[in-house]
């Protein structure tokens, strides 16, 4: 039917009653396209619970307050931080603090709704977490203002994840400035930073040593990869490094949709090619797939 109101909506719930192995119990909601929360009066009483599949739920709007109580947790692939003023029972981002036993895939949603430091969220201390996905959940139709861009910057630098994260993607941060911390994540493998229209300036990345796929894209405010001043700036993180390589593992790259860009470093436009050559030998030694795309201002990289 064409009526929204008549969509199915309902999802499906195990009974646990006829779960034998309590300890292992896997419950899986199928949320149908709809703007909706889970009730958390479902599952409450199940304190056990461990894996909570929220995957391809693009329109739910929040999860329950207390959902931090399920510290049993494993698997909980998306948590909605929701607009108070909106939904009073909504999850708030402290609710992640005692959750420190997820494992695979975290995204939180509705970073924007957000009015607690980032860091109450813990995340430093979920060790075994794989992949991490920020979204702020906006779109270009709400213009951004310095106060948004200094809100963001303090929650994103309170958001660091644990050392061992593998992927790392942002989504609508906008911030001017990028945390430092992403530099110090040398178990990254995967960083995906987009839609973050008023990012200018990125920490270092080309000493990750096992970064394999980089996309950056509709950072339409971004000049330069790395915004660093001076050569010696870079050229001394590059020694003290204990790989010489640049971008040691790098497989993909993806530049697309940024329109500002102009060149990899700030001050390569006063650096010769040759001086390039002597300082690092060989540029991207494992790059395989490269895509730059609508970014008319680029007139060179270092390949």
């Amino acid at each position: 039917m064409d009526d929204d109101s008549s969509i199915l909506i309902h999802f499906i719930i195990i009974p646990l009653k006829h779960i034998t192995n309590h300890e292992e119990q896997v419950v899986k909601y199928f949320l149908v396209n709809y703007k909706m929360g889970i009730t958390y009066r479902y599952f409450a009483k199940y304190l056990s619970l461990r894996h909570l599949g929220l995957n391809c739920c693009d329109k739910l709007t929040y999860v329950p307050y207390g959902l931090g109580r399920l510290t049993s947790f494993r698997t909980l692939t998306t948590f909605v931080v929701a607009d108070v003023n909106y939904i009073s029972s909504s999850c708030v981002l402290s609710e992640l603090s005692q959750l420190n036993n997820l494992s695979g895939s975290l995204e939180i949603r509705g970073l924007q709704y957000n009015t607690e430091e980032g860091k109450v969220a813990k995340l430093q201390d979920k060790r075994l977490l794989n992949s991490l996905t920020l979204n702020w959940d906006r779109s270009f139709d709400t213009p951004p203002n310095a106060v948004v861009a200094a809100k963001d910057e303090l929650l994103l630098e309170g958001l660091q994840p644990h050392p061992k994260i593998k992927s790392l993607i942002v989504r609508w941060f906008w911030g001017v400035k990028f945390s430092a911390w992403l530099s110090s994540l040398t178990n990254l493998v995967h960083i995906g930073i987009t839609y973050c229209s008023e990012l200018q300036h990125l920490p270092p990345l080309h000493q990750l040593p096992h970064l394999e796929h980089l996309e950056l894209s509709n950072l339409r405010s971004l000049e330069y990869l790395d915004s660093r001043d001076n050569e010696s700036d870079w050229s001394s993180s590059s020694s003290s490094s204990s790989s010489p390589l640049f971008f040691p593992s790098l497989k993909t790259l993806e530049l697309r949709d940024i329109d500002k860009l102009r060149g990899w470093w700030k001050w390569s436009e006063v650096t010769s090619e040759a001086e390039y050559q002597q300082m690092v030998l060989p540029w991207f030694p494992c790059l395989s797939d490269l895509c730059v795309a609508n970014c008319p201002n680029l007139t060179s990289l270092p390949l």
